[in-house]
Order: structure tokens, then C-alpha cells, then sequence
């Protein structure tokens, strides 16, 4: 385990919230046991993918980059993670222990759940995703830095135990492999020829279940999960100084420097120069 983990760290950004973040390179059937305390867990995947189960509960997932899984007990709970294939695997994990969610008066409501344990799986919005500090752990201890994670972790706190008093249905194996189908056909397609109508058709779906679908497990359309990979891979392309910025805007499959400029930054926080002139 520690040849895998490249780096970690945690941290309480107060009393009762704390924080894990791992930055791992792990190789297929790569595995980690885990015992939870009481509380409320939120594991997001910020890249990667891995599949957890539950070892004293029925809970299997595959999580995939920008999907958290939402755990509450009111009982010490073991787990297992392993990973589903050689990958780089970076995760943010927030604890939140019974105590203080019984001070901020939420462990009525999630006690008013599933029994003792309570587990729901949801997308993470991309600009939370980009604020997570797994690479920049020093910005996180220092006193401003807590103040602004304290308010991303209450940011998604709130939305977690929306998901956890829902009735929402978790996604399934089924749901998961059509999104995967419909990524396979939309990489090898120029977006300008993309017929969503179509692609649902050979799927044997319809457009607006499609459009569900992707929702469910990535938190965006189709359409915008397709350019966010794209611009992912246009922005190693340029901080591994493989591609210019044109060369890079055009395998994007933008016109113009200045349009992939927009949606670089609109993606990224930052200009598509910004590593090139560090």
C-alpha cells in the first residue's frame, strides 16, 4: 500500500469535520480496507476509478471521476475499496462525525432514513470538483484555505443529505454500461456530426433517457461530458508540450484559439497558457 499511495494528507477543518484526500497509482485488484465511525462519510472521485464494496452490508459500485457516494450510520461499518484497473486514482473524503451533525440538528432527519445505515450515490458538480484541493494540501491548512474548504464541505454536506432523505433511485449496472456504450461512439465522432437521436436509436433508448442517463452518472449531458474530455486531453497535450495551442484547440475540435480559450477557462479556472508560461 504505501508503494501506491503517492501522497495523502488530512486534516480537521473543525471540530467534528475533517477531511481525507489520496492521490494514488493503483494497479488493477488493488485493494483497501476500511472501518467508518459513526457519522456521515462522503468519498468523492476527482479522477479515476474504483469499485467499493461493503462488508457488512450489501454495496457495490464502480465510482468513476466525479461521482460521491454519501454514507451514514449510526454504527461502526467496515468497507472494502479495490480498484477496478491500472489508473491514477485521486479521492476526497469528508467526515463528518454523529456528534456534530447532532449539534447542527440534522441526525433526526437521517436517522428517519434507511434503518441504521443509509447510502446514496450522486454526480458532483464540475466546479466543485475543481475546488477540491487534493494536489494543493498546503493551501488547505493554512487558516484561509480551512475557511474556504469548510464552506465547500458544507456546500457539499447539504447536497449529500438532500440525496440521503430522497427517494431517488441509485443508478444501476444497466444505466452505467449504456453511458459507457454511448462514450465509446461519441469519442470516435467529430461533434458536428453527432446525432443524439441517433445514438439513442442504436441503443435501444430514447434521447431524453439519454440525456438522464449521463446526468445520473456524470452530472452533465453527453454533449458536455464529450467536450470537458476533450478539453481534459487538449490540457495534458499542452502542459506535456506535446501540442501548441492551436494544434491542441483544433483536436478539440474548436475553430479558433480564442473559442477554446473560453471554454478552457470556463472548465479549468484558467487561460490554456497558463502552464506553458509557469
Amino acid at each position: 500500500m504505501s508503494d501506491a499511495i503517492r501522497e495523502s494528507v488530512e486534516g480537521e477543518i473543525a471540530p467534528g469535520l475533517a477531511f481525507f484526500s489520496m492521490s494514488a497509482t493503483v494497479p488493477a485488484g488493488f485493494k483497501m480496507l476500511g472501518h467508518s465511525v459513526p457519522g456521515l462519510t462522503i468519498e468523492i472521485h476527482k479522477e479515476g476509478r474504483s469499485r467499493t464494496e461493503g462488508l457488512s452490508h450489501n454495496r457495490a459500485l464502480d465510482l468513476r471521476t466525479g461521482y460521491a457516494t454519501a454514507i451514514f450510520t449510526d454504527q461502526p461499518e467496515s468497507w472494502e475499496t479495490r480498484a477496478a484497473a491500472d489508473n491514477d486514482v485521486e479521492l476526497f473524503t469528508l467526515l463528518i462525525t454523529k456528534e456534530w451533525l447532532e449539534k447542527a440538528d440534522l441526525l433526526t432527519s437521517l436517522l428517519a432514513g434507511d434503518g441504521h445505515l443509509s447510502t446514496r450515490y450522486l454526480a458532483v458538480a464540475p466546479e466543485i470538483l475543481r475546488k477540491l484541493p487534493v494536489a494543493h494540501h498546503a493551501e488547505a491548512h493554512a487558516p484561509l484555505g480551512k475557511l474556504k474548504l469548510e464552506a465547500l464541505a458544507l456546500q457539499i454536506l447539504s447536497g449529500s443529505i438532500e440525496a440521503l432523505q430522497s427517494d431517488l433511485p441509485r443508478v444501476d449496472g444497466r444505466t452505467i454500461k449504456r453511458v459507457e456504450r454511448a462514450q465509446e461512439r461519441l469519442t470516435m465522432t467529430s461533434l458536428a456530426d453527432v446525432s443524439l437521436v441517433a445514438l439513442a436509436r442504436d441503443l435501444g433508448t430514447s434521447t431524453r433517457q439519454l440525456q438522464r442517463d449521463f446526468l445520473a452518472v456524470h452530472g452533465m449531458g453527453p454533449i458536455a461530458y464529450v467536450r470537458l474530455q476533450r478539453l481534459k486531453a487538449a490540457r495534458l497535450a499542452i502542459q506535456s508540450g506535446e501540442a501548441t495551442l492551436n494544434e491542441a484547440a483544433i483536436q478539440a475540435g474548436y475553430a479558433s484559439i480564442s473559442s477554446f480559450s473560453r471554454a478552457y477557462l470556463n472548465s479549468f479556472g484558467v487561460r490554456p497558457g497558463h502552464f506553458r508560461k509557469r
